[in-house]
This record gives structure tokens, C-alpha cells and sequence, in this order.
């Protein structure tokens, strides 16, 4: 009998473990806090070290983020370039959006001591809670709540706050942040110049809204969350209608954004000297 009931204190404590954070982020937007009138959302990490051991060179905030209906309470990854800053000389900014599990991937790349020296940069790498996604294409039915919204509107806050060259905003993701790269590219091609893609994906019927922010997608031919082919249609369909998009294709690859042949240097020369104009 006493083993029994060890046995099932041991089962429950693996459930704590392992839901708390799922409970927590539920019960987070299920009582929310108040600003102003209205409700403020308290968005927690997906996991503890989203950059793995390259979280360290991160500064890690927090911000209250208004939106129309609520407020967001976001936890973020803040990377500055090496100060004293020049007077007048503004630096771009990567948005770097995480995939489902909360991971963002490459952002190693961009802070070598090499990158820092030649493209230095803001870098902004926002979390949020299980259950939401960065954004989808409005005419496929999904209806969960989309974040893009609130992070551009953060990007916008941070820009009234420090040397940030607002010709020069990119965004990249990997699977579900590849997705929300899309979305930003289609959604807000006045903020972003540039667009990075890995594996993530989009409808074609969407590319002749997406032709003023120029897309790199990386995409791999086994991946079986997000098919090539789909992706692979949508950087034709922007072609077709005048806008820039390259595409690279991975034949033995599959759902996955490791690997420094995703990153390579070509990358962020195309990236960085991608601009808005006057």
C-alpha cells in the first residue's frame, strides 16, 4: 500500500513539473492583471534558455506592450551593439521570432565577434506563452491569438528609446518564427526591410501582398510539418509578381533549423544591406 501511494506522489510531482508552465500561462491569461482599464497579460518563457548557452550574452527584460483590447506583460532577449554609440549613427535591428517550443535559432551567428565588428546590431528576441502563434494568413480558419501585432508595436517603443535605424528593421525565424517572418513580410511591409524564413511557411494566394519585403526561405525536402512544396509555392508566387524572394532547398534535410549551412555569410550580406528608402 505505501509503495502504491509513493508511487502516485511521484506521478504527481512529474505533473507539476511538467504543466506547471502550461498552468501557469492559462491561468495567466485567465486572470489577468489591469492598466488603464484594461486586462494586462502576463506572457511567460517557453523555456529557460531560448538562445541555449548563447542566452548569457543576453540581456534579459521585461515590458509592458499596450495594445488596443489588452496589454502584454513580454519577456525578452536584448542584444546592444558595443558602446560608446557615434553621434547621429543609428544601428539596424533583427527581430528574432522562436519557434513552438520557445528555441530561437542562428542568433549565434549574428553576435561573433566578427558580426559585431561588421554588422553590428540591436538584436530583440521576444517571448511568449504556450497557445499562441505569431501570425497565420487570415483566409486559413486559424484562430488562435496572433503575437505579431503586440511585437511590432514593441519595436515601434523600442525605436523612441535607442539608435535604431528604422530603414533597416529584419525579422527571422525558425518553424513557427519562419511563419511569423512571412507574416510580418505580408502584414507590415512598412516596418521591415528584410525577411529571413527557416522552415516555416505561407499561402501563395497572399504573394501579391508580399512583394515590397524582400524573402530569403531555407526549407528542407523531408520536412513533414511544413511540406517544401508549399513554401517552395509561395517565393515563386512572389516572384511571378515583381517581388524579390530566393529559396533554398535542402534535399536530405527535414524539419529542422540547426546546422551553420542555414546561416551562411551570404545571408547576412543579402540581409544587412537591405534597406527601405527615403
Amino acid at each position: 500500500m505505501k509503495r502504491h501511494l509513493d508511487l502516485i506522489l511521484i506521478f504527481a510531482c512529474l505533473c507539476v513539473f511538467l504543466f506547471f508552465p502550461y498552468f501557469k500561462s492559462f491561468y495567466n491569461k485567465l486572470v489577468p492583471l489591469e492598466s488603464e482599464g484594461k486586462p494586462v497579460v502576463q506572457e511567460v518563457m517557453r523555456m529557460a534558455q531560448p538562445l541555449g548557452p548563447y542566452t548569457k550574452h543576453f540581456k534579459k527584460k521585461t515590458r509592458q506592450v499596450e495594445g488596443e483590447r489588452k496589454h502584454h506583460m513580454v519577456p525578452y532577449l536584448w542584444f546592444e551593439p558595443a558602446r560608446p554609440y557615434p553621434e547621429n549613427l543609428k544601428f539596424p535591428l533583427v527581430l528574432v521570432l522562436h519557434g513552438a517550443s520557445g528555441r530561437m535559432n542562428g542568433v549565434q551567428y549574428l553576435i561573433t565577434k566578427q558580426m559585431r565588428v561588421s554588422y553590428p546590431a540591436f538584436i530583440l528576441a521576444p517571448m511568449f506563452s504556450q497557445g499562441s502563434i505569431w501570425a497565420a494568413p487570415h483566409l486559413t480558419g486559424v484562430y488562435q491569438e496572433q503575437n505579431l501585432p503586440t511585437v511590432v508595436q514593441m519595436v515601434k517603443d523600442l525605436m523612441q528609446e535607442h539608435p535604431i535605424d528604422p530603414k533597416r528593421i529584419y525579422v527571422m525565424g525558425c518553424s513557427d518564427g519562419g511563419t511569423g517572418a512571412f507574416g510580418a513580410a505580408n502584414y507590415y511591409p512598412d516596418v521591415f526591410s528584410a525577411a529571413v524564413s527557416h522552415i516555416g511557411t505561407w499561402i501563395p494566394m497572399k504573394a501579391p501582398d508580399m512583394t515590397k519585403v524582400p524573402i530569403w526561405a531555407f526549407h528542407g525536402g523531408k520536412d513533414e510539418v511544413f511540406p517544401y512544396q508549399r513554401t517552395k509555392a509561395v517565393i515563386d508566387a512572389i516572384r511571378q509578381n515583381g517581388g524579390e524572394a530566393h529559396f533554398s532547398y535542402f534535399e536530405d534535410m527535414g524539419h529542422s533549423c540547426n546546422g551553420k549551412f542555414l546561416y551562411p555569410e551570404e545571408l547576412w550580406i543579402w540581409m544587412f544591406k537591405q534597406q527601405k528608402d527615403e
